[in-house]
């Protein structure tokens, strides 16, 4: 975990797709350690939690069908779906919209993660991050010691030098990404993936700081990023950022828009926006089928 809670009004729009997400990075694999399952339960509870009750009713008719799901998220979604807890305030229709469509984070869609990413706020890409330590994707191999030494300096220098264009350069050669990803990493005024590509070279701590600290003034004169992108370079774990740097490496030169609408399938989103007596019935017959996976 890194620090933070769905419960935040930051990642207030991104929990529906989250929770989509996880479910379906979680079903695609036929067995979990059970440190991954534990993982997938916290932030599976904390999301169903959070959801409205079409979200909810997806979740269960996934972890139904997978027939291995743990038996604490299929509870908790036997009890939201009965009916018997409020429902969770409704989101506003720009918090939705500002969302990208529901997230895949196989290899074969590398662009709409990356846009994800870049459009998120700082808890929302926090969020992503716990995501990616269920992506079916391979880690990409660790730097040579002495080449990410030398990566590490020269990233150094340019930062000291407040020259981002020569630190896009820089990022372009040694993580193996085109320019343009590079330059939206150089110039971010959030910081995540600026940690993200520390990470993933195994800078030296005490380097992202004066990297961050120096080659964004927007970032580096607020104390409080500063401390918070170190602490999440302290708690990011090395796999984590090697698989967000896999999919970087296979994001194409064109961009895709950064805000595109939720649903792009005009039936889906009709079928999601039924009066709340749909909802419930089908929630209903849910009900009896997790019901009879609980018992």
């Amino acid at each position: 975990m890194f620090g933070f809670g769905v419960d935040s009004a930051d990642g207030e729009g991104l929990r529906p797709a989250l929770l989509r997400t996880l479910t379906e990075l979680y079903v695609l694999r036929p067995s979990h350690s059970p440190d991954e399952e534990q993982h997938f339960t916290e932030l599976a509870l904390r999301l169903i939690d959070a959801v409205d009750m079409p979200e909810r009713i997806a979740a269960a008719e996934r972890l139904v069908d997978y027939g291995n799901a743990p038996q604490a998220v299929l509870q908790r979604l036997a009890d939201r779906l009965s009916g018997s807890e409020p429902e969770p305030a409704p989101v506003e229709e720009e918090a939705v919209s500002r969302t990208a469509p529901p997230l895949d984070l196989t290899p074969a869609v590398p662009d709409e993660l990356t846009e994800i990413f870049f459009a998120a706020t700082g808890t929302e890409r926090r969020l992503i991050l716990e995501v990616l330590a269920y992506a079916p994707i391979a880690p990409t191999e660790p730097l040579h010691a002495v080449h990410a030494y030398e990566a590490a300096r020269r990233l150094e220098i340019a930062a000291l030098a407040r020259s981002s264009y020569e630190f896009a350069l820089i990022l372009v050669g040694t993580l193996g990404i085109g320019q343009a990803l590079a330059t939206r990493i150089a110039t971010d005024l959030s910081g995540e993936p600026l940690v993200v590509a520390a990470h993933a070279l195994d800078m030296p701590r005490d380097v992202l700081e004066r990297i961050v600290l120096f080659l964004n003034p927007a970032i580096g004169e607020d104390v409080q990023r500063v401390y918070d992108l170190v602490q999440l370079y302290d708690e990011l774990p090395p796999d984590t950022a090697k698989r967000l740097l896999a999919i970087w490496r296979k994001t194409s030169v064109s961009r895709a828009p950064l805000y595109q609408p939720l649903y792009h399938d005009d039936e889906e989103r009709r079928a999601r926006t039924q009066p709340a007596t749909h909802a419930r019935r089908t929630g209903q017959r849910m009900l009896d089928r997790v019901r009879g996976r609980v018992g």
